[in-house]
């Protein structure tokens, strides 16, 4: 008999080191690693014994982070990220859901004035290889202004303030499988083995080719100055084991994000990618959708110690699994929802 939801393990956390590796009971066999100095962002995202995380210098952008250009960039030491301080704190260690929050303070020189920048970045990893990412940042500590002086890494040039993923050179294609095109809001990294799929909120969105292909989101372009102002960002990648450029549409997908009617109410994702109900269940909470709820979803409930969990249709074992948070209940869902589908959670 397979073990009881409560029991399963799909992910394995180190709650030291943040690295983050599935189990065979997960759909997709991956593994995170995050820095253990300088700005402690993921060093390796590795699939199928591949690291498919950039190395770079900056202040291109380079491995997973922030950038700041021509100053910085708010990234792993080895991947071509600068000196910095920074904490690694584990606030889900699984055994379904990990979330790994990362703060930085980076140090340079900009303006002929020593600036400072700072933020966090969350990282929430679900079993099927979804990873929800939230970023809040500060670029500086008082106004940038071109003045043409050096600055930071880089000489001195109008500034670029950014959110990315960079991954190995790869085939970057639009949903429909077409060439990727700056403004998109989606699009994927093909391999000849597996796809990352990477989904935006908005279109302030660019491809960088250089040695890798690195997807941006623009906080502010090719701007003479740039405020000390900060600014906040969720945003999305999914890991496949599609190998078609015209898959790419099914990869992401799996990243929509849309609100769900839970209890009779409707309930939107928090900054991790789950929907959060705030409510105290006494009765049974059914679960459907408007339209075709992604594989991997996850709804965290006060429903106590529940009973009983049950699904419409049926589904093979296997296809929920749950962790606790701090009295609450996170239940992951493997295969999504379709319309007309229900889940039903008896907290009795």
């Amino acid at each position: 008999m397979p073990p009881s939801p409560e029991e399963r393990t799909l992910l394995e956390v180190d709650s030291t080191t943040g690295r983050v590796s599935t189990t065979s009971d997960a759909p997709l066999q991956f593994t995170i690693q995050f820095a253990d100095r300088g700005v402690r962002m993921p060093q390796s995202i590795v699939l199928d014994g591949v690291n498919r995380v950039a190395a770079g210098s900056c202040p291109t952008e380079s491995g997973i982070g922030i950038g700041l250009f021509p100053a910085a960039n708010a990234s792993a030491p080895g991947l071509g990220g600068d000196s910095a301080t920074s904490t690694l704190d584990v606030d889900w260690s699984g055994p379904t859901i990990a979330r790994i929050t990362v703060d930085w303070t980076l140090p340079y020189e900009c303006v002929l004035t020593q600036q400072t920048a700072h933020g966090t970045s969350t990282f929430t990893i679900f079993p099927n290889g979804r990873i929800v990412r939230h970023d809040v940042a500060t670029p500086s500590t008082t106004l940038l202004t071109n003045d043409g002086n050096p600055c930071g890494c880089g000489a001195q040039t109008n500034f670029f303030f950014t959110s990315y993923w960079s991954f190995s050179l790869a085939q970057a294609v639009m949903p429909d499988g077409s060439p990727m095109v700056d403004g998109a809001l989606a699009g994927c990294a093909v391999y000849s083995n597996h796809t990352i799929g990477v989904a935006w909120p908005d279109g302030a969105t660019r491809l960088l080719t250089e040695s890798y292909s690195a997807f941006v989101h623009d906080w502010a372009t090719d701007s003479p100055t740039l405020p000390p102002t900060q600014r906040e960002l969720t945003s999305a990648i999914l890991l496949s084991n599609q190998t078609a450029a015209a898959r790419c549409g099914d990869v992401v997908a799996d990243l929509d994000d849309f609100p769900i009617n839970v209890g009779g109410s409707q309930v939107v994702t928090d900054d991790s990618g789950v929907y959060v109900d705030t409510r105290t269940h006494h009765d049974p909470v059914t679960i459907t959708a408007p339209r075709r709820l992604p594989r991997g979803f996850a709804v965290s409930l006060d429903v106590g110690d529940f009973a009983e969990v049950t699904r419409s249709p049926e589904k093979d074992d296997g296809w929920f699994a749950t962790q606790t948070d701090n009295g609450r209940v996170v239940f992951w869902f493997r295969d999504g929802l379709g319309v007309g589908e229900t889940i039903t959670i008896d907290p009795r």
